[in-house]
């Protein structure tokens, strides 16, 4: 989980923030001053598509503003894997985050990972392949 976070966190790139943070924090707003402020989204689902196990639920919680935040935790022993943490200015502050935390499945459009997710995992696993198309339910075919 360390190493695949710390891949996660070395291919952060501001394009794979979503619009909505974008738009909602404006580039002096004193957030961005945090890292990964705005990433955890991406990050945390990365991490879910790439660890590809039933023994991990995304999590969501809110900060005091009412902004959320997600990261994974362990059904079973409830450890929680936050690859963006640091983008709290305080652990009390990231506490109370997680306390507010409520198991919310899944992230997207229906079982569709957003593209954003999928650039993230090319760049972290370098020798995938993407294979992009218009029909979601179409399928490669082998030649």
């Amino acid at each position: 989980m360390k190493a695949v976070s710390d891949l996660i966190r070395e291919n952060l790139t501001y394009d794979l923030i979503s619009g909505k943070v974008k738009k909602d924090y404006p580039p002096d707003d004193t957030r961005w001053k945090f890292p990964y402020f705005g990433y955890c989204v991406p990050a945390t689902f990365t991490l879910l598509y790439l660890m590809d196990t039933d023994d991990l639920e995304p999590v969501r919680g809110e900060d005091a503003s009412g902004e959320g935040h997600w990261w994974l935790q362990d059904v079973h022993s409830k450890q929680k894997y936050d690859p963006t943490c640091e983008q709290f200015p305080t652990h009390k502050e990231l506490e109370e985050v997680y306390a507010s935390g409520k198991p919310r499945g899944y992230y997207g459009f229906g079982e569709m990972p957003a593209s954003r997710f999928f650039t993230l995992m090319q760049k972290v696993q370098t020798t995938s392949k993407r294979w992009i198309t218009d029909d979601y339910k179409e399928t490669p075919t082998s030649s």
